[in-house]
């Protein structure tokens, strides 16, 4: 690390790269976002790197890999702040180690024989931790392979260094505000590479192996590669294919929506974790109105993979059952909004793909995984979507006067299904009814109960967000095109300031505590939320396999071409109105007793009489 000494007033103290600060608060805290020391601890880094790659690879077999989105390598140097491990010349590199580990896992999730076979080749390339079988004895056995790890190919890596993670399940899913309204939350700084193209070295001890080994040596890189590179590989972070091996649900979206922007240079990203954390949330709220949250937690880390998992008698980050990818994807993207509060949006399509990690589920139980995932995908895309903007449809499609004046930001997002034949295969994912609803919330919950398979107690989870008959209700009105829609005129009437006669419309949301407040700061042109609202509304359109067959025959679908958009549905749509009521007595507003949510619960059953309430 170097740094150029300004001539300026700062003490001889200021002039310490960040590198070499203690991490304490007002000195050194690159973990956290807002501290901005993370941007200088990257910008000290690449001053010092060497522009041309410092590795030698003559001697060496390469195999090149490319990575779809980011890559995250944790050195483990610096408690709290992810960095991957930088070595000679100041070029990232991931350890032999960790690909030697990686290359272990290539026969993980295979057939017995498929194992067996794999475990001998292993024994011959990587040594004795692979012969504790009867075939072999225990004695210590040196591999013939030597793993060199990874670097990058060219000094395309300096780009896009600094990622962000801000955890949302804390502030969205279990906590409410504090006296003042507001919740705490942090957003931490995340040291990665975007879309690195990687060369992997090996070499071997053995001058007689073969061309034709070599070619099985590759053939298992390429196999373990698919199970991911690097840290957070559940999360969709290390990806360089389409899976092939253990897929046990797909399905095919598209949608359009807001765009995440990086930390330092506020450039828009699109980030295919979003849809798995988007169904991981969902998956929170079903359990959640099963069991208590301690178990609810648990099932899910058990499923997902967490940080803190404490199931099975054991506590620590757990990777999960499942992976997934969103694959093959096309992805237009461009600005929204208008004025000084204009924002990037993205249009997307592709395949989400869900692969199981895991070899020792039996059928039961991964048939009962199966129906699961099935359920919390159906729940997700019908009431609400992926991504930013989830609780709110797409003002573009569905409210596009809103944009007639100058600073308005883009609010909302529109997913619909791309894959006929999914509808067809699973019926019950293509909502168009009361009734069809109503059978979708308890066959997930049905789903639900039978992966915890134990008998269950009366305990609830003590979360603003829970899928339970007492705590959630859902409303649905039939809507003849996009612009029917009308509770998203709701979010935009804000009472007024001063409340006469104890008159006060319940449905005018805009600034409560039910839709959810923000602050514009239109100098940076951004909007910060103070707190998230506990109302979801969703324009679904009414597509079944038959009718999504004969649009995508008669329309262009999909993203539209050099536009942020897709081609939205033309038919008619099920506008859905969802509302979690006030469990912790936090959603007083001025002037109106009884509570909001049981004031609009009853203006919504008595004066809206295009909707109708789902029992479930």
């Amino acid at each position: 690390m170097t740094r150029t000494r300004n001539l300026d007033h700062r003490s001889e103290a200021d002039e310490v790269p960040m590198e070499y600060r203690a991490q304490v608060n007002g000195r050194c805290t690159r973990q956290f976002a807002k501290a901005q020391h993370a941007e200088t601890w990257v910008h000290e880094w690449l001053e010092g790197a060497r522009g041309d790659s410092p590795f030698v690879d003559s001697h060496l077999r390469v195999f090149e890999v490319s990575v779809d989105w980011r890559l995250i390598s944790n050195s483990g140097v610096d408690d709290g702040f992810i960095r991957p491990v930088i070595a000679a010349g100041g070029w990232p590199v991931i350890p032999g180690s960790s690909i030697k580990g990686l290359f272990r896992r290539a026969f993980d999730n295979c057939s017995p024989e498929e194992k067996r076979l794999g475990l001998k080749r292993m024994l011959r390339w990587c040594g004795s931790k692979c012969a504790n079988t009867s075939e072999h004895s225990d004695k210590d056995q040196q591999g013939i392979l030597r793993f060199h790890g990874a670097w990058p190919t060219s000094g395309a890596w300096r780009k896009r260094l600094l990622d962000v993670a801000h955890p949302q399940e804390a502030w969205q899913l279990w906590r409410n505000p504090d006296n003042n309204g507001k919740i705490s939350h942090n957003a931490n700084a995340v040291v990665s590479l975007y879309k690195p193209v990687l060369c992997i070295g090996l070499s071997s001890s053995d001058p007689s192996i073969s061309k034709e080994e070599w070619q099985e040596v590759m053939i298992a890189l390429r196999r373990a590669l698919e199970l991911g590179l690097g840290g957070r590989t559940c999360a969709a972070y290390g990806s360089s294919r389409t899976l092939t091996k253990n897929v046990i649900f797909e399905c095919g979206l598209e949608g359009q929506g807001p765009l995440s922007t990086l930390l330092s240079s506020r450039t828009p990203e699109f980030r295919p974790n979003l849809f798995r954390a988007s169904i991981r949330s969902m998956a929170m709220r079903l359990f959640g109105g099963l069991c208590g949250d301690n178990q609810a937690q648990n099932i899910v880390g058990e499923i997902f993979g967490s940080i803190k998992n404490t199931s099975g008698g054991r506590s620590g980050p757990t990777r999960g059952l499942v992976d997934s990818v969103f694959a093959e994807y096309t992805i237009n993207q461009g600005v929204g909004g208008t004025g000084r509060m204009e924002a990037p949006v993205f249009a997307v399509s592709g395949s989400l793909q869900w692969r199981l990690n895991s070899s020792s589920l039996s059928p039961t139980k991964k048939e009962a995984l199966v129906n699961l995932l099935r359920s919390l995908h159906a729940l997700t895309f019908t009431l609400g979507g992926f991504g930013r903007g989830w609780r709110r449809p797409d003002h573009r499609i569905f409210m596009p006067n809103y944009f007639l004046r100058s600073d308005k930001p883009p609010i909302g997002c529109h997913w619909q299904w791309r894959d006929s034949k999914l509808l067809q295969s699973n019926p019950y994912l293509a909502v168009q009814s009361v009734d069809d609803l109503q059978s979708l919330l308890e066959t997930a919950r049905t789903h639900a109960k039978e992966w915890i398979g134990s008998p269950l107690g009366t305990q609830v989870a003590s979360w603003r967000e829970v899928i339970h008959p007492d705590f959630m209700s859902v409303w649905v009105r039939n809507c003849q095109s996009q612009l029917d829609a009308k509770a998203i005129h709701w979010f935009h009437q804000a009472p007024p300031s001063e409340v006469r006669d104890g008159f006060l419309d319940p449905r005018m949301l805009k600034n409560t505590y039910l839709s959810g407040r923000i602050e514009g700061d239109r100098r940076h042109r951004i909007q910060m939320l103070l707190q998230v609202g506990q109302v979801w509304n969703r324009m679904l359109p009414k597509l079944n396999s038959k009718t999504l067959e004969d649009w995508q025959t008669t329309h262009r679908t999909g993203v539209q071409p050099g536009q942020a958009r897709i081609e939205p549905w033309n038919g008619g749509y099920l506008e859905i109105f969802v509302l979690f009521k006030d469990r912790h007595g936090s959603n007083r507003i001025r002037g109106y007793e009884p509570r909001h949510t049981e004031a609009l619960m009853h203006c919504i059953n008595d004066k809206e009489k295009e909707f109708r309430a789902v029992p479930f």
